[in-house]
């Protein structure tokens, strides 16, 4: 039997789906990056306060103020001059700080946003975050803030949809490859006016009952 060539747009809005899938995914990643942003705790330069960690796993502290850094040299010397410390409040050693790698600033009005350090929590709880003042810096138009990546959201909401669009777009290719051999074996099948749309030719006349011819006048049983 030879599949109708309808099927085709079924392969089709196979790929459709795929890609409107990974679209998906990337506009959920950065809706969740979005509210990442907001949960970030935040502080005064100069100041200290209590931030609550309702999860282990690995954090970012940024420094929000007038722009300061705009290589990544800036940055380093950025987190030194924040001198930046954040301590279980029940006692316990202070949480070792990494350097951040890179550059990935957000810059509005001469406004940036830009991540300095980061650090891990094994014990979820409260902590006391405190930073230094920054020579040059209004203490009232900057801090620092605490939070989780934005960056990471944002990464596995890409890579979410770059698995999704690749195996819909293979599933996609498969399956036209598929009907496309399906159909031409199908094809083949058929006989030549079946190709073009046209009548079957006639089937062979069925041979009846031979012929017999009559006898000869004056021929008849009995007769010689």
């Amino acid at each position: 039997m030879r599949p109708s060539g309808w099927w085709y747009l079924a392969v089709g809005g196979l790929a459709v789906a795929s890609l409107v899938a990974g679209v998906a995914l990337v506009v959920a990643g950065y809706r969740r990056a979005e509210s990442t942003g907001r949960e970030y705790t935040r502080i005064a330069l100069g100041e200290e306060g209590i931030v609550t960690f309702d999860r282990t796993g690995d954090y970012t502290l940024a420094y929000e103020g007038p722009v300061r850094a705009v290589t990544e040299a800036d940055v380093a010397r950025l987190a030194a001059e924040l001198d930046v410390s954040l301590e279980p409040v029940g006692g316990g050693p202070p949480v070792p700080l990494r350097p951040y790698e890179g550059l990935n600033d957000v810059r509005d009005g001469g406004y940036q946003a830009v991540p300095v350090q980061t650090f891990s929590i094994d014990r979820v709880g409260d902590y006391r975050l405190s930073c230094a003042l920054v020579d040059d810096v209004d203490p009232e138009r900057a801090g620092v803030s605490v939070g989780r990546s934005v960056y990471g959201e944002l990464g596995r909401g890409a890579l979410a949809a770059l698995v999704t669009t690749s195996i819909g777009l293979v599933v996609t290719l498969v399956a036209g490859i598929a009907l496309a051999v399906t159909r031409g074996r199908a094809k083949r099948r058929l006989p030549p006016s079946a190709w073009l749309g046209g009548p079957s030719p006639p089937a062979p006349a069925r041979a009846g009952p031979p012929i017999v011819p009559p006898p000869p006048p004056g021929y008849g049983p009995g007769q010689r």
